[in-house]
């Protein structure tokens, strides 16, 4: 029979962590979605990038 795993032993689990250097925290990758206008007929296209996040760039990132 499968083991029983709730959420919360899958949120507890840290395998994927990665720690900034610089400030000790761990850093989150998140999808940051900018308005561009490169169309010459004036239509906007969301251009996605995935950024690391962590206390060091946070205010850079956020604003």
């Amino acid at each position: 029979m499968a083991k029983a795993k709730s959420f919360a032993d899958k949120m507890s689990s840290k395998k994927h962590e990665i720690i900034c250097p610089t400030c000790e925290a761990p850093i989150e990758n998140i999808l940051v979605m900018e308005p561009t206008n490169n169309n010459p007929k004036g239509s906007w296209k969301l251009r996605e990038r995935f950024v690391s996040v962590c206390k060091c760039n946070q205010k850079e990132i956020y604003g």
